[in-house]
């Protein structure tokens, strides 16, 4: 009964081992260290970037009172898109002072006068609603995951590529090895 060596094979004491063998094996442990050790290193810094920006976008952002200027039309069709909101032109004033106008999504329906609620950047533009703690957690994540796949998607084909050429090279020692033994 032959007693079985751990680790791997690549790396185990065989009389047909080359050093070919040798150099894959020890590339392939590199390589998983280094897509485990870089996926998480790229993922973390993907969503921490990622929530600092969501942050700065969240702060350059104002909540405003707007005041709509005319009635928001109802709905035309069983369906119409954004959950029953008609856009409509609301009249609100930024933080400078000064009076803006545009178009938001309010209610359908809703009358001239009626109150809503508009977010604005700094400049007193109309800007969509920031996203929620929860929204952002979502996007850290997705950012965090992709990093962390391209990273392991990297190392993959980078270590595919080599094994490739590794066997190619073996191909070619392992031909030359029989042109000899042929001779003989």
């Amino acid at each position: 009964m032959v007693k079985r060596q751990p680790g791997p094979w690549r790396l185990r004491r065989n009389p047909l081992r080359r050093r070919v063998d040798i150099v894959e094996g020890w590339f392939i442990v590199a390589a998983c260290v280094f897509a485990i050790v870089g996926a998480l290193a790229a993922g973390l810094a993907a969503a921490h970037s990622a929530a600092q920006s969501l942050e700065r976008h969240r702060n350059s952002h104002n909540a405003v009172s707007a005041v709509l200027t005319r009635d928001a039309p109802g709905i035309r069709s069983a369906w119409a898109l954004g959950g029953g909101q008609m856009p409509a032109p609301v009249r609100w004033r930024a933080p400078d002072g000064t009076t803006h106008t545009g178009r938001t999504h309010v209610p359908s329906g809703a009358r001239a006068g009626t109150r809503t609620t508009v977010w604005d950047d700094a400049r007193g533009a109309l800007t969509s609603r920031p996203l929620t703690g929860a929204e952002a957690a979502i996007w850290e994540t997705l950012d965090g995951t992709l990093a962390a796949a391209g990273v392991v998607s990297v190392v993959a084909v980078g270590t595919w590529r080599l094994r490739v050429g590794l066997n190619r090279y073996r191909m070619e020692q392992w031909s030359t090895e029989w042109d000899h033994v042929g001779t003989q």
